[in-house]
């Protein structure tokens, strides 16, 4: 039997492997071409310490002063020790390059281009060799313009498909360059590259009610851990999305969750528009929409992903609030020009 493990590294790359029945995390690593940093192998000088964030394992022996007992409660292992029973994801402090680990790099071509308004737009890159990325949803790429001149981070806004597509939710911008080159020059067809998988947001194993805040293009990463939940409805947690838009212009990106509010019956839906001659029925910020009882009595994972504004509102709100959630995850955005 075997575990799928992901190595998240210290400059947010990410590499999956396989870890066999009994065997060690950093065993498997080393096998699998990425040098995990070890030395003693004997759990007793925890050059191999990291953190795991999610699956279980069986920690074996780890020497005092390698490990506390109070690190072990907190998540903490030794790789040379720790033994995988389940999937899960491991963060090792040390950047992938150390480790001999490089992202998957890969030219795609762009195999839909569908405007979502005049700020918006769903890409769709596509190429056979995506079939073997591996990444969490929430997770993000680099995309390069198609004369190696510069790139732009986008998060994942759907799981790879079959035979080998990706979708990204993309923003546009006035002055940025990848967003003058996708208004003005890219065709179905045209070829990029992309590097990826990078980041530390994705979504946990389900474990309580999800409670997910997006603002604009940062209902990408949703729309990809939606899209995971989706495969399995009946394990799924309810979830509640609150979504907030610019204006009335934003309003068609609507459209990419009605398939998945068909799939998954748990997923109920907030909308709110900023602009105050909205013809939505929730005008305002988004912050301004949250109610308490959203937050579950503290029973609650909440994902988070939008402009520091967003979230720093969000974090004058919960310190009023009455609880806090029980699981907190953010991934702030700033649009590049």
């Amino acid at each position: 039997m075997e575990h799928q493990i992901g190595l998240r590294f210290e400059d947010g790359a990410t590499r999956f492997i396989q870890v066999r029945s009994g065997e060690t995390l950093a065993d498997a690593s080393i096998r699998q071409g990425v040098r995990f940093p070890v030395d003693c192998r004997e759990g007793a000088c925890g050059t191999c310490r990291c953190q795991v964030e999610s699956g279980s394992y069986d920690p074996g022996d780890c020497a005092e002063d390698a490990l506390s007992a109070e690190d072990a409660r907190l998540g903490w292992a030794l790789g040379c020790q720790m033994r995988p029973r389940s999937s899960g994801v491991v963060h090792v402090q040390i950047d992938a390059s150390a480790c001999l680990h490089k992202p998957l790099e890969q030219a795609v071509q762009i195999g839909a281009l569908r405007r979502l308004g005049p700020r918006m737009v769903s890409l769709t890159l596509e190429h056979p060799g995506l079939m073997a990325l591996r990444f969490l949803p929430g997770q993000y790429l680099r995309l390069w313009l198609p004369d190696g001149s510069a790139s732009r981070a986008y998060s994942f806004s759907s799981l790879v498909r079959e035979p080998g597509q990706v979708d990204l939710l993309v923003r546009l911008l006035p002055d940025g360059r990848m967003s003058q080159w996708l208004s003005n020059a890219a065709q179905v067809g045209d070829t990029l590259k992309l590097t990826a998988p990078y980041g530390g947001f994705y979504l946990r194993p389900a474990q309580r009610p999800l409670l997910m805040l997006a603002g604009g293009t940062g209902l990408g990463p949703m729309l990809a851990m939606l899209e995971l939940l989706a495969q399995a409805p009946d394990q799924a947690p309810p979830c509640h999305l609150v979504l907030g838009l610019a204006d009335d212009q934003d309003l068609p990106v609507l459209d990419l969750l009605t398939p998945l509010k068909a799939r998954l019956p748990q997923l109920t839906l907030t909308v709110c528009v900023s602009d105050p001659q909205s013809t939505q029925a929730l005008r305002g910020h988004l912050v301004t929409h949250l109610q308490p009882a959203m937050l579950n009595q503290g029973d609650v994972d909440l994902y988070v992903c939008g402009p520091p504004p967003m979230v720093q509102a969000l974090n004058d709100w919960l310190a009023a609030a009455p609880c806090q959630p029980a699981g907190f995850h953010i991934e702030r955005f700033t649009p590049g020009a």
